[in-house]
């Protein structure tokens, strides 16, 4: 859902799966940065990373092509069904496309801290440019002991925190247990930029910013964020480049205030029934911020 005030233009978009709760925290987002002024910021404007789903080595020049910037590369890997060879043949083909580029990985926590660890001494054995490893394992506490792990072997590899962070208390909780060395933080499902500005300055572990797969309006409320903070990392907002067609004509990489295209939105226009299942979201979702229980 996009949202319109005389503030500009926010995004509401939380999967369809989450339940009225969380997606309650995501609009809390979203009405926050349709009311409210936008943060001060230390830089004007970002460099996104390329992201490159888990498709076959045979694709990566096609998806890769189509991003403007390619001095950080994240790869998706350890998809459920797919052998551990199709994701050091991906992260090849990326490497021999973009041989400068930084490279992540991000597992989603489909990996162990064995198989983690093996593909960390891979990784060391072709020299590949790990910048960090996003999520390898599921919870903080798999995830403080990998980092032990590599910490004890010397092997000076970085972990992330993505999907451990998705609420509130979690960079706290990720923070005091010291279990990675980065935070992948996307703002609306930590109930807006304000609440992650606040985050920033209570921990000690570095924040890196990334997008839910938004819109450009939801990508440019996440810019403003990244300038915000300006961690030094590329963050990951340049993922429009994944989709067929998108509200603007193109997305500026700066803190500025940005127009949906109004035809091209007319265009992509949900059918009556999805409106009105949104619709009903939205009440469910209003009334779970705002219920005075």
């Amino acid at each position: 859902m996009i949202f319109e005030s005389e503030n500009g233009f926010s995004e509401w978009s939380p999967f369809l799966e989450y339940s009225t709760i969380e997606s309650a925290r995501w609009l809390k987002a979203s009405l926050n940065w349709l009311e409210n002024t936008r943060p001060k910021t230390k830089t004007d404007s970002i460099t996104p990373n390329a992201t490159l789903p888990a498709i076959d080595a045979s694709e990566v020049g096609s998806v890769l092509k189509k991003y403007k910037h390619l001095n950080t590369v994240k790869i998706k890997i350890a998809e459920p069904g797919q052998p551990r060879q199709a994701d050091l043949q991906r992260i090849q083909a990326a490497i021999n496309f973009a041989p400068e580029a930084n490279i992540r990985l991000d597992a989603n926590g489909g990996l162990d801290i064995e198989q983690s660890l093996e593909l960390i001494y891979w990784l060391k054995h072709e020299s590949v440019n790990l910048q960090y490893l996003e999520q390898p394992v599921k919870t903080i506490e798999e995830m403080s002991k990998l980092k032990s792990e590599i910490e004890s072997q010397q092997l000076e590899v970085l972990i992330a925190a993505d999907e451990s962070i998705r609420k509130n208390t979690d960079p706290f909780e990720v923070d005091s247990e010291q279990a990675a060395d980065l935070m992948v933080v996307k703002w609306q499902p930590l109930g807006g930029i304000q609440e992650i500005l606040e985050i920033n300055h209570k921990v000690n572990t570095p924040l890196v910013v990334s997008s839910a797969l938004e819109s450009a309006i939801g990508l440019n409320a996440g810019i403003w964020l990244a300038c915000s903070l300006d961690s030094g990392f590329d963050p990951g907002l340049g993922t429009s480049s994944l989709f067929v067609r998108d509200i603007v004509d193109e997305l500026p990489m700066e803190a500025v205030e940005i127009s949906p295209n109004r035809d091209t939105m007319k265009s992509l226009e949900a059918d009556a029934e999805t409106t009105s299942r949104w619709q009903q979201r939205l009440t469910d979702c209003y009334r779970q911020l705002y219920s005075p229980e």
